[in-house]
């Protein structure tokens, strides 16, 4: 039987010990609120886990439980990348070919 994509992201979200998560640029609150959302989320699950925003988390958003752990600088040495709420890495307004790992 084929590997589906949610049991192959498992496994590598399994297997990541560095994680960052990305949204797009210009963030509204679905895109804050999902990236702190799985940012908390696995690293209660033991992951060590980089938010990233190209703009930093808007000031009316810094009141939300790890909104202080965002940065703007991607790490180069991540296992996984993920995005949350874009439909592209083009989004995020980082140069795609910056990014430390591009989608399999």
């Amino acid at each position: 039987m084929a590997e589906t994509t949610i049991e192959r992201a498992r496994a590598a979200l399994n297997a990541a010990q560095r994680v960052v998560i990305i949204s797009h640029e210009r963030p509204d609150g679905d895109a804050v609120g999902s990236l702190l959302a799985l940012t908390l989320s696995l690293e209660r699950a033991g992951k060590n886990i980089t938010p990233v925003l190209l703009e930093g988390v808007p000031s009316r958003f810094n009141f939300l439980p790890g909104a202080d752990k965002v940065t703007s600088d991607i790490p180069s040495d991540c296992d996984v990348l993920i995005l949350v709420d874009a439909s592209d890495l083009q989004r995020t307004g980082f140069p795609v070919e910056t990014l430390p790992r591009q989608p399999d």
